[in-house]
């Protein structure tokens, strides 16, 4: 897979959005690991999050906002 490839470009943009999320989350569990609860709830809310990115309308506006990156730079390159 190369930087010009479209899954490239999409796999970019996926976890663009899948590891800012995680970011947080691994930030406060490993800050507060003694407050199981508030751990809790932001995993429920990273899982909540996960979930809401899998639907389909969620996957379509990740795939058109990667293929208008793609299609502007190979354009670009033309």
């Amino acid at each position: 897979m190369k930087l010009e490839d479209f899954e490239f470009v999409f796999m970019l943009f996926t976890y663009e959005q899948i590891f800012s999320e995680t970011d947080v989350v691994f930030d406060i569990i490993r800050q507060r690991a003694m407050d199981v609860l508030y751990c809790k709830k932001g995993t429920d809310s990273l899982l909540a999050f996960v979930k809401e990115k899998s639907s389909e309308g969620a996957f379509q506006a990740v795939y058109a906002k990667a293929a208008e990156i793609w299609e502007s730079e190979i354009e670009s390159e033309l």
